[in-house]
C-alpha cells in the first residue's frame, strides 16, 4: 500500500529555486523532494500511488 507523502514535489532545474525552496520549507519542517525531470516525478508519484488508483489512469 502507498504511503501519503508530507511534503513538497518540486520539479525544476533551477539550482537557485531549489535551495529557497528548500530553505523556506526546512524552516516549517515541510520536507522538499525535488526532481530535474517531469519523468522522475512521474515515476516518484506511481510508486506512491496505490494500485487501484494507478490502474484507473490507465483506462
Amino acid at each position: 500500500m502507498a504511503a501519503d507523502y508530507p511534503g513538497l514535489l518540486l520539479l525544476s532545474r533551477n539550482q537557485a529555486l531549489r535551495a529557497y525552496v528548500e530553505l523556506v520549507l526546512s524552516e516549517r519542517g515541510v520536507p522538499v523532494c525535488p526532481f530535474d525531470l517531469a519523468r522522475e516525478g512521474l515515476f516518484f508519484g506511481f510508486r506512491k500511488t496505490p494500485p487501484v488508483i494507478s490502474s484507473w489512469t490507465r483506462i
